[in-house]
């Protein structure tokens, strides 16, 4: 059986999905721990579907629909913006347009020796070995 809180708090996810948590308590004039008592059992009924970073949908499906109608591009953005914030804290981001030269130069064995020096050890025969193939 649903009751009118439970009613309420799904009428204002479906209306704006994906819902932000603290405005779903602050918007029905609740307390955040009744919203997720409330909440908890909308989940368990499936009729609620809870994604961290994003927000609240009125189950599976509505979240499905959200990612194929622009969501999973919202969310790579997100990640973008991220990581360029993370790079900016450290110290780390390369002026717009500068790649790095390295990243697109080929192999050359003459300058890194690593990688035919890997190709003899035992190291490597054991790694074959392992996919059933000879060194």
């Amino acid at each position: 059986m649903m009751d009118s809180l439970k009613q309420r708090i799904l009428d204002y996810v479906s209306a704006n999905q994906p819902a932000k948590v603290d405005l779903i308590y602050k918007e029905l004039g609740i307390c955040r721990n009744r919203y997720y008592e409330e909440a908890k059992q909308l989940r368990f009924m499936g009729k609620l579907r809870s994604v961290p970073g994003i927000g609240v949908f009125t189950g599976e499906d509505d979240y499905q629909r959200w990612l194929k109608s622009g969501g999973y591009e919202e969310i790579r953005q997100r990640a973008v913006e991220a990581n360029l914030s993370s790079q900016e804290a450290k110290g780390t981001k390369k002026p717009s347009g500068k790649d790095d030269v390295k990243m697109f130069a080929p192999y050359n064995p003459a300058k890194n020796g690593v990688v035919a020096e890997f190709m003899q050890s035992d190291a490597h025969k054991r790694l074959m070995m392992v996919y059933g193939r000879r060194a």
